[in-house]
């Protein structure tokens, strides 16, 4: 199938220029996540003074999104403190969320999870198990991990990005190549 037209979704830019050889013929999804938005509603429903980031940066894609969350919170408000609990085991990191007063702090969890080993570990197993030891509320930032204990707030849709996508690819022309959505809700 050497002239079938590939599809990339949710690849950064950055990660297509250097991993993937382009023949001219591809369509690039990527899916643009509103951490600032997410904040907001965060802020609205709660105002916590502390915000909690719990996030597995060895994976490059959330190594990028850490850094957008990073200027997103430092967007939100100067007096808002950020604790990072970064590439910590899921015992490690669930230990560590015992500690903060829930008056005070709420976490957010960047996905994909990856344990110590670089395993990923699926939302559905992952957001209960943290959940249940959790002092303080816990957002994120895909509707993936709601029915397991994440509050709301504004989320990257899987129903959105389907959508989407199909209204994409049903398209008779794709004017860009390399096309950004931001399926939130």
């Amino acid at each position: 199938f050497t002239d079938a037209q590939r599809i990339y979704l949710e690849f950064s830019e950055k990660d297509i220029d250097e991993n993937i050889k382009l023949t001219g013929k591809e369509l690039i999804i990527e899916i643009s996540t509103d951490y600032l938005e997410s904040l907001e509603e965060i802020f609205r429903l709660q105002n916590p003074r502390q915000i909690i980031v719990i996030a597995s940066p060895k994976d490059a894609f959330v190594k990028s999104e850490l850094e957008k969350f990073k200027r997103a919170i430092g967007k939100i408000s100067p007096r808002i403190q950020a604790e990072y609990i970064l590439d910590q085991t899921l015992e490690q990191t669930a230990q560590k969320l015992k500690n903060y007063s829930p008056n005070e702090s709420a976490a957010f969890l960047l996905l994909p999870f990856c344990d110590s080993s670089g395993a990923e570990i699926l939302p559905g197993f992952l957001v209960p198990s943290l959940v249940q030891h959790s002092a303080i509320p816990m957002y994120a930032h895909y509707e993936s991990g709601m029915g397991y204990g994440l509050i709301g707030g504004k989320l990257v849709s899987d129903e959105l990005v389907g959508q989407l996508l199909g209204k994409i690819l049903l398209s008779p022309i794709h004017e860009s190549r390399r096309l950004h959505i931001s399926p939130m809700r």
